[in-house]
């Protein structure tokens, strides 16, 4: 009788384990597939494609970190602020993945020629990079990109602006249509650049 409670248990217990071992398998398989199953560029809030060496967006998905590394990006432009929820760590998945990181944190609320001084170095810093520059929805991303091809690229305002407007209008918000109007007028700006 010992002998066949034993073979019983042991029997059991190689059952057990392979439906566990299953499970694993199974879980490793999902695993799998969240991997390859990442979602597109394109799916990124206010994705803007403006040239083939720059495109925008809202913020990007830790998963979708190596898409803009196979899409040819070989640096990020951060322009949100720090965030535990939707930011902590991009700058590790971004140079994990072999880019370059650069994070200014603009805030929404009080957006800064500082910082718009700040940006206009790090792109020319950057010039002849592939880039995509964001920040949580692409507003201060498109605003900032938009100033920079006017004031240093020597974009045509008209065509600058219909990219800025395929995102959002600035108009509706007193302190980015200040910048705006600020940074178009400032000498600091029309000197330098």
């Amino acid at each position: 009788m010992n002998q066949f409670l034993t073979r019983t248990l042991f029997a059991s217990l190689f059952v057990l384990a392979g439906s566990q071992g299953s499970a694993l398998a199974q879980e490793s398989t999902s695993g799998d597939a969240r991997v390859t199953d990442v979602a597109p560029l394109d799916s990124i809030r206010n994705y803007h494609h403006i040239s083939a060496d720059l495109m925008t967006g809202g913020q990007v998905g830790y998963d979708q970190v190596p898409l803009l590394k196979s899409e040819g990006i070989q640096t990020v432009i951060n322009l949100a602020t720090a965030s535990e929820e939707y930011n902590a760590m991009e700058g590790f998945h971004v140079t994990s993945a072999g880019m370059t990181y650069v994070q200014i944190p603009v805030v929404w609320s009080e957006p800064s020629l500082d910082d718009l001084d700040q940006f206009f170095e790090v792109m020319k810093a950057n010039d002849g990079r592939k880039l995509f520059v964001h920040c949580i929805a692409n507003m201060r991303a498109s605003a900032f990109i938009y100033l920079y091809r006017v004031l240093v690229d020597g974009v045509d305002e008209s065509d600058a602006l219909e990219d800025l407007h395929a995102v959002w209008n600035p108009v509706e918000y007193e302190q980015w249509q200040q910048l705006i109007d600020d940074a178009l007028a400032s000498p600091r700006f029309l000197e330098k650049n």
